[in-house]
């Protein structure tokens, strides 16, 4: 399985970034959980056999529209991303001047715009939670955390600056299309909050057009001193879905943060989901 990776990420058309290459090279030397690693011998990992590790092919996102989508939380700005990539236009940005959310693939070019004496975002600074992000590479035990870094495409970057006070703040939502055998969907979360500030996120998952994915997840938070995190995580993919997910967490101080975690098949007749 682990050459099938490795040729299948050099295979890839797009350009791999240094660290997609760093995380490719320690997972090729770590390989993924087998039965005999003592946290992983009662998972069932044979699914795995079968899935298409490349990211899905980059369809046409008006294939899903706003109708295929669960119906707004109140209050809560909404992104949206398919198939681990950005969809602005099924995205309702925040209005909260303290919170900046951002597609981590337009992070890499507007660093590199910085780079050539253009301003950045106020908001958009390194260690604004005071911690930084995990470091997969360094975790010995976080090898789907390395597979997510290696073919993510995209993924979410949500900055909090200090004190601001956002308790019903941003939804995500991420959408799986593609069969497991056709490609796989990286849905990828770096939330960083400053000291004092009280944010509520919500994460969705949700299968459209297949309920046979391949899906896997890496959510990483920072919460500086005395901040608040209210973190809600609802699961509506597919019956037939393969779901595996990383989820690291650093706490400063005084800082909080709680999960609640809710999956169920979602049916017309759901009504909207309200988080307080």
């Amino acid at each position: 399985m682990q050459t099938r990776i490795a040729e299948e990420f050099s295979a890839g058309t797009r350009a791999s970034t240094i660290p997609q290459r760093q995380a490719m090279q320690a997972l090729t030397e770590r390989g993924l959980p087998t039965s005999r690693d003592e946290n992983w011998k009662y998972v069932n990992l044979r699914p795995l056999e079968k899935v298409r590790f490349a990211p899905a092919a980059n369809g046409p996102q008006n294939a899903v529209t706003a109708q295929d989508l669960p119906a707004p939380v109140a209050q809560y700005a909404r992104y949206t991303f398919i198939d681990g990539v950005f969809a602005p236009a099924l995205s309702a940005p925040t209005t909260n001047a303290g919170v900046l959310v951002s597609s981590m693939k337009a992070v890499t070019s507007l660093q590199a715009a910085t780079a050539n004496g253009a301003p950045a975002h106020p908001l958009l600074t390194p260690g604004l939670a005071g911690g930084g992000s995990t470091d997969p590479l360094s975790t010995p035990d976080l090898r789907f955390a390395l597979l997510n870094e290696a073919f993510a495409t995209d993924g979410a970057l949500i900055q909090v600056a200090p004190g601001t006070q956002c308790r019903s703040c941003v939804e995500l939502v991420f959408v799986a299309t593609a069969e497991a055998k056709a490609g796989a969907s990286y849905p990828r979360v770096n939330l960083q909050v400053g000291a004092g500030a009280q944010v509520g996120l919500i994460e969705r998952h949700v299968s459209i057009g297949s309920d046979a994915n391949f899906i896997n997840s890496a959510v990483d938070i920072s919460v500086a001193r005395d901040a608040i995190v209210q973190h809600y995580r609802v699961q509506q993919t597919g019956a037939r879905a393969i779901w595996f997910d990383t989820l690291t967490a650093r706490l400063a101080e005084n800082a909080r943060t709680s999960c609640t975690a809710r999956a169920w098949e979602p049916s017309p007749r759901d009504p909207p989901c309200t988080c307080s």
